[in-house]
């Protein structure tokens, strides 16, 4: 039988200490953050309502202070002051991992340049459980955390990544999440994905499938969505490789956004499934830089994506 000890740690010196908490389920935090938690000598939350109900749960009394988005800038330096006076301090974000679309970054940036040391536990992470759990490729993937709100911003954040050979991880907003996939599927098209919703709580959800069957499943749901992760497929290497090659004969001096814009104005043509040489004379004609043959081989790539084209 294991006893649990929560007791300090006696050798825990002045630092940050960034401390995942759990994400759904309270049992998710390891004795490690438990025991760092006893021990430090106060507590910086992004909300102090959440961290108290997990500090009571566990018994622990720790002073709290808070520090979210709107105040990081101005309780870092309070924090870094603190640790250099030799107190143990120690961060947790609402959920997960700190600095994972979540405050963090800016205190760990400040604390490494006053040679604060910074030391983070490992523990839950909405991301990497929603990849592991989806059934996509975990080799190689891409994380963007939230995408812009407005739609036309989101399309061009979503542009570059359009032929990358690589997982691709997204952290959704249930209010948003009809319009999100709209642009997703406009820019990257109707590739397979994964949501992975209220992981770790008790109404936890993996929904497997196209994008288009995904859509179609939430919109018959009349129930809150809760949190959700994305996880999108890559495209399959012999394809990004086939993209890459018709591109980069093409775009060489182009600036990246432009060559991002011609990727995702390519994807939106191909949406009216008109014949690919009128979308390819529409296309070379928007875009100078590229001929018609030219335009008419990466069409042929992203329409075709099963057949092997020379380029």
């Amino acid at each position: 039988m294991i006893t649990l000890s929560l007791a300090p740690y006696p050798e825990l010196q002045p630092a940050i200490y960034l401390v995942p908490t759990p994400i759904g389920h309270l049992d998710d935090i390891t004795l490690r953050a438990l025991r760092t938690l006893a021990t430090v000598d106060r507590i910086a939350a992004e909300d102090t309502r959440s961290a108290r109900l997990l500090l009571n749960h566990f018994g622990l009394q720790k002073p709290l202070s808070s520090m979210h988005r709107d105040n990081e800038s101005a309780r870092t330096s309070a924090l870094i002051d603190a640790c250099k006076q030799g107190e143990r301090i120690a961060y947790i974000s609402e959920a997960g991992m700190p600095g994972i679309s979540d405050p963090g970054y800016l205190l760990v940036q400040d604390a490494i340049l006053s040679a604060v040391p910074v030391f983070a536990l490992p523990g839950p992470s909405a991301s990497i459980t929603a990849l592991v759990a989806s059934g996509l490729p975990t080799d190689r993937f891409l994380f963007l955390g939230f995408l812009p709100h407005a739609s036309a911003r989101r399309k061009q954040a979503l542009a570059p990544f359009a032929y990358l050979p690589l997982s691709i991880v997204l952290y959704v907003s249930p209010h948003r999440i009809s319009d999100e996939l709209d642009d997703i599927r406009s820019v990257l098209g109707d590739r397979q994905a994964c949501i992975a919703r209220e992981i770790s709580k008790i109404h936890e959800e993996y929904l497997r499938g196209s994008l288009s069957s995904l859509q179609l499943e939430l919109a018959q749901r009349n129930h809150k969505l809760g949190e959700m992760v994305l996880i999108l497929q890559g495209v399959p290497p012999q394809i990004a490789a086939q993209a890459h090659a018709i591109l980069s004969t093409t775009t060489d001096t182009m600036p990246l956004d432009a060559d991002a814009a011609l990727q995702q104005h390519a994807h939106q043509l191909l949406q009216s499934n008109a014949p690919l040489s009128q979308i390819a004379k529409q296309l070379s004609h928007h875009w100078p830089q590229i001929t018609r043959q030219q335009a008419y081989a990466l069409l042929q790539t992203l329409r075709h994506p099963d057949q092997t084209s020379n380029v």
